[in-house]
């Protein structure tokens, strides 16, 4: 009952542009500053860096906040690489109690249209499928939650409205 929520934010950095870095660093320090709650565990993830290197989860905002300084802009793209940091925080929420949640912070939609293989396309184009419906299975078992966002409008006003912030206040 009085466990906290866990949240993986996966920061897409090898696709992201200078801009979309930035605007995912300040959108991250907002949340831990302003809406992490006692009892929350958040890790901050990057694509940039494998499984090896990727933080732990933490309740600690000066740990949080410094994992958030080092996330640099790269020019690089890597798809594999996005799927790995992926199954990683699935697999390292699946064992923590209470609500799960995975965030993936990237400037581009991934995969175009649906999950479903088209068997005209490609075979190369069929394995991206099959390789996130793998992670999508695994989040349903693991009972994670995949909530993506562009990173480049996280703090972008649409015009006449209200800022294009993740509400991540809901979670």
């Amino acid at each position: 009952d009085k466990a906290g929520r866990a949240l993986a934010f996966v920061v897409d950095d090898l696709s992201m542009s200078f801009a979309g870095v930035d605007a995912a660093r300040r959108a991250l320090e907002k949340f831990v500053k302003d809406e992490m709650r006692p009892g929350d565990l958040i890790a901050i993830l990057r694509t940039s860096r494998g499984v090896g290197a990727l933080q732990l989860f933490s309740s600690d905002k000066l740990e949080l906040l410094a994992a958030i300084k080092s996330i640099r802009w790269g020019m690089h793209y890597g798809r594999l690489s996005q799927i790995m940091a992926l199954s990683y925080s699935i697999r390292a929420l699946q064992d923590i109690p209470g609500r799960k949640y995975l965030v993936l912070m990237s400037s581009h939609t991934t995969l175009n249209g649906s999950l479903v293989p088209d068997p005209t396309k490609s075979i190369s184009r069929s394995a991206d499928f099959s390789a996130y419906n793998l992670l999508a299975d695994a989040a349903l078992r693991a009972g994670v939650v995949i909530h993506t966002t562009n990173a480049t409008g996280l703090l972008a006003p649409f015009s006449g409205g209200p800022w294009a912030t993740v509400d991540i206040s809901s979670l």
